[in-house]
C-alpha cells in the first residue's frame, strides 16, 4: 500500500536497514579495520628493527671511533719525561697514558680551552646493570660507558720485531707498535622473527657463536698504528 502525500501524488514507503544488513556491514567492518591494524602492527614492528639497528651501528661505530683516536695518542710525550706510554694490556683491556697536558709531569687531569683533559686512559667491559655481564664499554677507570650492549671486546697486540700476541708481557709493552681492535655489539631488543646464526672471527681469529640468536649484531675489527709506541728497548 502506498501512502499519499498532500497533493494526492503516491510515494514509497521509507525502509531502514535489515539485521542481516546491519550484521554483515560490521562484520565487514571489523575485517578492514583489523587488516588495516595488523599492517599497521607490521609496520611498526619493522620501523623499531630498523631503530635498533640504526642505533647499533651509530653506538658501536662512536665507541671505536673515540677508543682509535685515543689509542693513537698512547705515550704522547711531548717533554720526553718518560711517564707515559702502556701501562698493562692483555685480550680484554688496555691501560695506557698520554701527555695531553704537555707539562711533563705524573700522569693527571687538566684544563685545555676550557676542555677538561684526563691522562690515564682503560679500555675494557664492563658491568653497567648489576646482573653479572660484561655489556657496556669504557674509557677510563671506573668511568661511564661510551657505547653500551658491546658484548665482546678483544685486543691483539703487534710487536716492534712483528711478534703478534693477545698479552704482551711488561717488558714487551714499550714494544707495542699496533693494537688489532674488534668488538662486537648486539641491538638493545631481541627481534624474535630473527635468528642470528653467523660466526663472528675476532682480531686473533678466535670464533663467536653467540648464544642469544634473536639480537641483531655486527662486529667492527680494525688496526692501529701506535705513532708514539715501539721505540723502547
Amino acid at each position: 500500500m502506498k501512502e499519499r502525500r498532500s497533493g494526492g501524488r503516491p510515494t514509497r514507503l521509507q525502509q531502514g536497514f535489515t539485521l542481516v544488513e546491519l550484521m554483515v556491514a560490521l562484520t565487514l567492518t571489523f575485517v578492514v579495520s583489523a587488516a588495516a591494524y595488523s599492517a599497521y602492527k607490521v609496520q611498526r614492528q619493522s620501523a623499531v628493527i630498523q631503530e635498533d639497528i640504526t642505533v647499533l651501528q651509530q653506538n658501536i661505530r662512536a665507541g671505536l671511533d673515540i677508543m682509535s683516536k685515543e689509542l693513537r695518542m698512547a705515550g704522547y710525550d711531548p717533554t720526553s719525561s718518560g711517564k707515559y706510554g702502556i701501562a698493562a694490556a692483555d685480550a680484554g683491556s688496555l691501560r695506557f697514558t698520554a701527555d695531553l697536558c704537555g707539562d711533563g709531569g705524573d700522569p693527571g687531569t687538566c684544563v685545555v680551552n676550557g676542555e677538561s683533559l684526563t691522562e690515564t686512559f682503560l679500555y675494557e667491559l664492563y658491568d653497567s646493570t648489576g646482573d653479572g655481564v660484561n655489556d657496556a664499554l669504557r674509557r677510563t677507570p671506573g668511568g661511564s660507558a661510551i657505547a653500551n650492549n658491546i658484548e665482546h671486546l678483544e685486543f691483539h697486540y703487534t710487536l716492534r720485531d712483528g711478534t703478534n700476541t693477545p698479552a704482551p708481557t711488561s717488558s714487551e709493552l714499550d714494544r707495542i707498535v699496533a693494537v688489532r681492535i674488534s668488538i662486537l655489539a648486539r641491538s638493545s631488543r631481541p627481534d624474535h622473527k630473527y635468528t642470528d646464526s653467523k660466526t663472528y672471527r675476532t682480531a686473533s681469529e678466535a670464533m663467536i657463536n653467540p648464544a642469544e640468536k634473536n639480537y641483531h649484531r655486527r662486529l667492527l675489527t680494525t688496526t692501529l698504528q701506535l705513532r708514539n709506541m715501539g721505540y723502547g728497548g
